[in-house]
């Protein structure tokens, strides 16, 4: 069971670039991206 674990820590691994590094850093630059989308809407 503990190895299921240690395999989601190495999915976020290659995301964030650090196998140390939260979640959470992998999920400010998404909210970046829908962004660039509302520009071209509001013109």
């Amino acid at each position: 069971m503990d190895i299921g674990k240690e395999t989601h820590e190495y999915e976020f691994a290659p995301l964030t670039g650090d196998p140390f590094a939260p979640p959470v850093e992998p999920a400010i630059p998404a909210p970046v991206e829908p962004a660039p989308v509302k520009e071209p809407a509001t013109t």
